[in-house]
């Protein structure tokens, strides 16, 4: 009877162990200041901002402009350009690039915008090269401007590296 009881105690004691949280385990991590944010380094999926999200992002957006080309010199397979749809409650966002689907999260912060996490479908399309190119550039997006219905995307000193036009 002394081992039952030793047991099931001992059970108890460790299962509140287990389930106890600290402070730190239940603090998010997040950046106080927009210079905090180091460009070179993006987010993790665990970084949410705590600023007020830019409700103008929160729409559907079809690519207009990529690295200083447009129209049928984005060479993109199929008749419609990349499409993103930004979600600024749950800070993810989803589309095409091309032909593949694409989903990722984001980080936004003032006038910081960065695409993490993201990921694409892999279907065997002809001719990937401008679906990767507008991938990486992406993800290379530091910074955003919102005018006359056009997303204007900016990575580093490099400006309007990718230009969204608002569809919805």
């Amino acid at each position: 009877m002394k081992n039952v009881f030793f047991l099931i105690s001992m059970a108890v004691l460790l299962t509140s162990c287990a389930l106890r949280k600290t402070k730190e385990d239940t603090e998010a991590v997040t950046p106080t200041k927009a210079s905090e944010v180091e460009a070179s380094q993006p987010p993790t999926s665990e970084v949410r901002s705590t600023h007020t999200p830019d409700t103008r992002l929160h729409d559907i957006w079809a690519l207009e402009l990529m690295n200083g080309k447009q129209g049928a010199a984005l060479n993109f397979n199929r008749s419609e350009p990349p499409i993103i749809e930004i979600d600024t409650r749950t800070q993810r966002f989803l589309g095409s690039a091309g032909c593949n689907r694409i989903t990722g999260r984001l980080f936004f912060e003032k006038d910081i915008l960065r695409f993490t996490d993201v990921a694409s479908t892999r279907m065997a399309c002809p001719d990937l090269e401008a679906e990767t190119e507008f991938l990486n550039t992406l993800q290379d997006v530091t910074s955003y401007t919102v005018k006359d219905l056009k997303l204007y995307l900016s990575a580093g000193d490099s400006e309007n590296v990718l230009v969204f036009k608002k569809i919805d």
